[in-house]
């Protein structure tokens, strides 16, 4: 975990050159480990290569099955949180309908969008549900209907604030249940195991009739599996989901403010 939090924080292109420097070095050792460094030996282990084909084949799959579920992944997160913004946007029209004088209602959302903000977005660096959001909503949702009260609004005008308070907490319940299941690092963890065994494979069982068709095999190998565990992190990484979620709460936060 400390070590993804590390090179989630870290520019991708620095990350790419890790993992590509790892790929090699790996490859590297299991070949000199086991001294074939003539891609003529073992040249008729059909089994090892057919065995290494399999998990470059499955290596291939589960990342590229990893990075399509990481981007949907972000992709929902970005759309529950655009979702809740409308929402929040929809309390506010809601009261000023209703209620043109009051502003308490727009301080209490302003306060609610910017404890999102800085408590779940991952702008602390973690990826969590806060209590000083879920406080600052509860004072959002007490709030209006304080106005609704003070008011004297009739039946139907008081469904329509509590309608739409109901349709902000459900809509805040669901990103949090998506932000829970955001992170796969069991998975990552499976790639780098599955990356290290197929990259010592093909070390110890050279590909190729020449010294120089090895290293172009071994090269572009690296790179592909570097490139994978790049953009999974790249994904995964709590600077990434920060940038899909806090936007629509900033432009709450601005109409909240600007009202």
């Amino acid at each position: 975990m400390f070590i993804f939090e590390w090179l989630s924080g870290l520019p991708w292109l620095v990350v790419f050159i890790i993992f590509l420097v790892l790929s090699l070095v790996t490859m590297a050792i299991a070949s000199v480990v086991t001294r074939h460094f003539d891609p003529r030996d073992r040249s008729n282990d059909n089994l090892a290569r057919a065995a290494l084909t399999l998990l470059s084949s499955a290596l291939i799959f589960t990342g590229a099955f990893t990075i399509i579920t990481s981007w949907e992944d972000a992709t929902q997160l970005r759309g529950s949180a655009q979702s809740e913004a409308i929402l929040g946007q929809g309390v506010l029209r809601t009261i000023e309908a209703l209620a043109p004088t009051d502003s308490s209602v727009a301080l209490a959302l302003a306060e609610y969008a910017e404890s999102v903000i800085q408590n779940e977005t991952g702008l602390d660096g973690t990826l969590e549900p806060s209590l000083e959001a879920e406080d600052a909503f509860v004072s959002l949702a007490l709030t209006t209907v304080g106005v609704v009260r003070a008011s004297g609004l009739d039946l139907l005008e008081s469904q329509a604030v509590v309608d739409s308070i109901s349709s902000l907490k459900q809509a805040r319940e669901q990103r949090i249940v998506e932000l829970s299941s955001a992170m796969i690092l069991p998975i990552l963890g499976l790639l780098l195991i599955m990356a290290v065994i197929n990259l010592a494979g093909i070390g110890l069982f050279p590909t190729g009739s020449s010294p120089g068709i090895k290293r172009i095999y071994c090269v572009g190998i690296a790179l592909a599996i570097s490139g994978i565990l790049t953009a999974i992190v790249v994904l995964q990484s709590v600077p990434f989901i920060h940038a899909q979620i806090a936007a629509p709460f900033e432009s709450l936060l601005s109409n909240a403010t600007g009202r």
